[in-house]
């Protein structure tokens, strides 16, 4: 009766310790897959993404008040000169 319980307690160590092993593999294989998700979801080059779409924008931006300007090429870029030697004379 000894050797049974002794061989039912060592069999039922063996399956703890093998299910014990499946949850570690389930368990890392999960994490990757997690991981995965986050990646995509949110790349590792986000802030490239949001310094190029910036870009982008204030370039459309720039364009658009170029074409619906009220006054003429020539009268903008003097104003534009005009107030970038002010803003330097106030930074020195």
């Amino acid at each position: 009766m000894n050797k049974c319980l002794k061989l039912l307690l060592k069999t039922a160590a063996c399956v703890m310790d093998q299910s014990a092993a499946r949850v570690d593999r389930a368990s890392d294989r999960v994490s990757g897959l997690v991981g995965r998700g986050k990646e995509m979801i949110h790349p590792e080059h986000h802030r490239l993404c949001n310094a190029l779409s910036f870009a982008a924008g204030l370039g459309v931006g720039l364009g658009a008040a170029i074409l619906f300007a009220p006054a003429s090429g020539e009268v903008i870029r003097g104003s534009i000169t005009q107030q970038m030697q002010q803003i330097r004379a106030r930074a020195r």
